[in-house]
C-alpha cells in the first residue's frame, strides 16, 4: 500500500509503500542456521539475524553498491548493563542508539549478510561494555543522509499483541501504524510460535525490489501479500 506523507513537507518526501511479511518459525532457523554457517563460532540471534537480512535487503534494494557508508540504527535494552544494573521493578525505558555502518558494496557483496551481523554484534557488545560512553550518539539520527539508513524497531522477543486475548481469541492479524521513515522496519514475534512478522516501510519505488530480497525465504501474508490500512 502506497502511504502519502502528511504535514508541511511532505513535498521533499517520497510516498512511502508499506507491506508485512511473516517469517515462519522454520524459515526463521535456517536464517540462522545459513548465518552461524557463514560466521563461525556464532549462535545469532533471532532480532539479529532478522536485522542482517533487513539490512542487506534494504541496501541491495536501493542499488548501494558504492564506498559510501549504509546505516543501521536499532535500540539496545541496557537494562541489565548499568552499574548499578537497573532494578527487575523499573518500568521505564533504558535504552541506548546503536549506529552500525558497512559500505554500500560491503552489503552488496556475497559475504554481506555475515558482515552485517558481525557489525551488528560488535556494535551491541559495545554498548554492553559502557551503555554511557557516548551520550551524543542520540543527536546522530539527523546527521544521517536521507534514503541511506535501515531504522530497525521492535524486537521478536517482546510479547506481541498475538499474545493477548480479552474473551474473543487472540488477534488473527496485528499491524503497526506508526511508520513514516524510508527504511523502517518493525518486527514483532508472530501469531505462531516462533515466528517473525516484519512490517516495512520503503520508498513506493523500492518496494518490489526490496520484496524480491526480503523474501527468499520469506511468506507473504495472504490477500495479495499486502498489508492494507
Amino acid at each position: 500500500q502506497i502511504v502519502p506523507k502528511q504535514g508541511p513537507s511532505s513535498a521533499s518526501r517520497p510516498l512511502l509503500s508499506r507491506q508485512t511479511f511473516t517469517f515462519a518459525a522454520s524459515v526463521v532457523r535456517r536464517l540462522k542456521q545459513r548465518l552461524a554457517v557463514m560466521v563461525a563460532g556464532t549462535v545469532p540471534s533471532t532480532m539479529a539475524t532478522l536485522a542482517a537480512h533487513g539490512w542487506v535487503s534494504m541496501a541491495r534494494a536501493s542499488s548501494f553498491r558504492d564506498g559510501a557508508p549504509v546505516f543501521a540504527v536499532f535500540l539496545a535494552d541496557c537494562r541489565a548493563h548499568m552499574s548499578p544494573p537497573v532494578p527487575d521493578t523499573y518500568i521505564g525505558n533504558c535504552v541506548v542508539p546503536c549506529f552500525v555502518t558497512l559500505s554500500g558494496a560491503e552489503l552488496a557483496g556475497q559475504d554481506g549478510h555475515a558482515r552485517a551481523l558481525v557489525a551488528i554484534r560488535e556494535a551491541v557488545e559495545e554498548v554492553k561494555r559502557d551503555p554511557l560512553a557516548d551520550r551524543s550518539r542520540w543527536n546522530k539520527l539527523k546527521d544521517i543522509p536521507p534514503g541511506r539508513a535501515v531504522i530497525l524497531a521492535g524486537s521478536p522477543s517482546f510479547t506481541s499483541s498475538y499474545a493477548l486475548d480479552f474473551g474473543f481469541g487472540r488477534p488473527a492479524w496485528s499491524e503497526v501504524a506508526s511508520m513514516n521513515h524510508d527504511g523502517e522496519i518493525f518486527l514483532i514475534a508472530g501469531r505462531e510460535v516462533g515466528s517473525v512478522q516484519a512490517s516495512v516501510a520503503v520508498a513506493a519505488d523500492k518496494m518490489k525490489a526490496f520484496r524480491e530480497m526480503f523474501v527468499l525465504y520469506s511468506s507473504l501474508k495472504s490477500c495479495d501479500g499486502c498489508s492494507r490500512l
